[in-house]
């Protein structure tokens, strides 16, 4: 029997080739090589720049830290009121007090000016209010009496318009009985002259009376004496008108009125004594 045998293989010598022998080889070399270093070079340039940014940036954050800081401090000064705004808003103040002040004296000037022209008339005596009645109506008591002249019947008047007639005259001393009292009455017109009618007291106002719904009358028109009977002067202001409605049982309107010398402020009057009455309606 034939035994088989493995053939042998006989390595073959490779010749390799030595580096100074290969110039491809040898620029291969110095390219990686001068690639590293590039790589090397630019990583720590990128280092170095990182580190720089950084830095740049903490000292950009300190920068704007105080440059917010200094902002804050001068928008707070300059939200602060300042010594000239302080002045500003006192002097305001003032101007607001002179204002009112001036108001006041020009009021007062509008008196003084109503109570000189009650002044200006012919037989008028001037007396003092020492005393009020609380009933129905009111009245007042006044410090002259029948030794000044004074008589029943008499007209009296205040700075702000009419205020009634004396009822009762004692030698020193005389009663007022005023417009809201049931009993008294007298003729009133419109400053135009579109109404006439007569105002009636009520207890604590005045009733218009004998007002046809044809004629022009409104709220807030002002009521004047008209002078009729010699006892009120012409011109002398009475009330106001507060309201006007039509009453569906009478043929004429329903008016009130308020009397514009409120005898609660009554100080000084004028009493007629040149004038009277010969009945108190």
């Amino acid at each position: 029997m034939l035994s088989r045998r493995s053939p042998r293989f006989e390595p073959t010598p490779v010749e390799l080739p030595s580096r100074g022998s290969d110039p491809a080889a040898a620029r291969r070399r110095q390219r990686i090589a001068s690639t590293a270093v590039t790589l090397a070079a630019l990583v720590l340039t990128g280092a170095v720049l990182q580190q720089t940014v950084q830095e740049d940036l903490a000292a950009g954050a300190v920068a704007a830290t105080g440059v917010l800081q200094g902002a804050a401090v001068r928008l707070e000064a300059l939200m602060a009121p300042s010594a000239l705004e302080l002045e500003l808003a006192q002097l305001r103040a003032e101007n607001t007090e002179l204002a009112y002040e001036v108001s006041r004296l020009q009021r007062a000037a509008r008196e003084r000016d109503r109570l000189l022209a009650v002044l200006d008339l012919d037989g008028a005596l001037p007396a003092h209010v020492v005393g009020t009645s609380t009933a129905p109506g009111g009245a007042l008591r006044l410090d002259l009496g029948g030794e000044h002249g004074v008589a029943p019947g008499q007209a009296v008047v205040g700075a702000h318009g009419v205020i009634g007639t004396i009822s009762d005259a004692h030698a020193a001393t005389s009663q007022v009985m005023l417009l809201t009292d049931t009993r008294h009455a007298l003729q009133v017109e419109t400053a135009e002259g579109t109404l006439r009618a007569t105002a009636r007291g009520t207890g604590a106002a005045l009733a218009i009376q004998h007002v046809l719904p044809t004629w022009d009358v409104k709220v807030d028109d002002v009521l004047y004496s008209t002078g009729l009977g010699g006892v009120f002067p012409a011109g002398t202001p009475v009330a106001v008108v507060t309201s006007v409605t039509a009453d569906p049982d009478s043929p004429f309107l329903a008016i009130d009125a308020r009397p514009l010398a409120p005898p609660a402020s009554a100080h000084e009057v004028l009493v007629m004594v040149d004038a009277v009455a010969t009945e108190v309606l």
